[in-house]
């Protein structure tokens, strides 16, 4: 997926730069692989769609706080390349889930 850099974030207040992006890209990383530790670890307990809600919750609580500002910019990229962004995430999901 191509990201033009002429116009993704250059709306007013975007800032940023390109090492925040990849920053924040492997945060997001990082999470994703606590979540697996995170349902090893209270799986005994809880049922699984009280770990998947939880898990999403605590994520998105950590993450808000950082993204909120690039929300119109997210919501533009989602409007202009959908499909591709479907596409990508079905196919990480695919991965990470056969893995």
């Amino acid at each position: 997926m191509a990201v033009h850099r002429d116009t993704v974030g250059t709306e007013k207040g975007a800032g940023g730069s390109l090492t925040a992006a990849y920053s924040v890209g492997i945060f997001c990383w990082l999470l994703s692989s606590g979540v697996y530790i995170a349902a090893k670890w209270v799986s005994p307990e809880m049922p699984p769609w009280a770990l998947c809600f939880c898990g999403v919750l605590i994520a998105w609580a950590i993450l808000m706080p950082i993204v909120y500002r690039q929300f119109g910019a997210m919501i533009a990229l989602v409007r202009a390349r959908g499909l591709e962004l479907l596409i990508i995430g079905g196919i990480g999901l695919a991965i990470c889930q056969g893995a």
